[in-house]
């Protein structure tokens, strides 16, 4: 598989993960709204993302 080369469609592919990122996070906490559910959702992206860039 190729390098994704162009401008646009590395921006278009941002924006679906944003997306996707923010339907999972909202069908999350609406399934269970409380304060430990997003607490812990919050953790779990800050320590991903973390992950990521070590």
């Amino acid at each position: 598989m190729r390098d994704l080369t162009s401008e646009r469609a590395i921006h278009f592919k941002g924006a679906l993960f944003l997306m996707l990122g923010a339907l999972s996070s909202a069908l999350l906490i609406f399934d269970n709204p409380s304060a430990r559910t997003v607490v812990l959702l919050a953790i779990s992206i800050w320590a991903f993302a973390r992950a990521y860039y070590t």
